[in-house]
């Protein structure tokens, strides 16, 4: 096989790659846009009311016990950040290197998909961020002083 065919082959399954990975990101914001989102405090409550029905708790042991489930609720929290930023630099790397395996014309249509993609999961993002009665931001908007901005995974 030719070395330029090699090279568009690698950038073709790169690319395909990409989007199979973009897909269930998509698909996995789809589901978490469908799904309930409750406040820490909720979370905090519902497991102690569970785990109260469960082992009979005394009031004692509720009040020694509610902080330990609020700390625990924290962690996972900021571990699921720190999980989202190592994606993020993941995916800005992967692209990099497949920039470098793309003609000019390719490249400048990869980095156009690139870009609408980044709009489309930051419109996602403050979608799901934004409280149920703050009206949804026009396209292209800053987020307000609410939301934080985001970091997306495609670069």
């Amino acid at each position: 096989m030719k070395r330029g065919a090699a090279k568009a082959l690698w950038a073709m399954v790169g690319i395909f790659l990409a989007g199979g990975v973009v897909g269930g990101l998509a698909g996995n914001a789809w589901a978490r846009h469908k799904a309930v989102r409750i406040s820490a405090q909720e979370f905090v409550d519902r497991q102690l009311k569970k785990r109260v029905d469960q082992l009979e708790l005394t009031d004692e042991q509720i009040a020694r016990i509610k902080p330990i489930m609020k700390d625990h609720e924290e962690s996972i929290r900021a571990s699921r950040r720190r999980s989202f930023q190592e994606i993020s630099h993941i995916w800005r790397d992967m692209n990099a290197r497949i920039e470098h395996e793309l003609a000019p014309e390719q490249l400048e249509k990869f980095r156009l998909i690139q870009k609408q993609e980044l709009e489309r999961f930051e419109r996602q993002v403050q979608s799901r961020s934004r409280r149920p009665d703050e009206p949804a931001a026009p396209a292209g908007s800053p987020p307000s002083s609410t939301e934080k901005p985001s970091s997306a995974p495609p670069s």
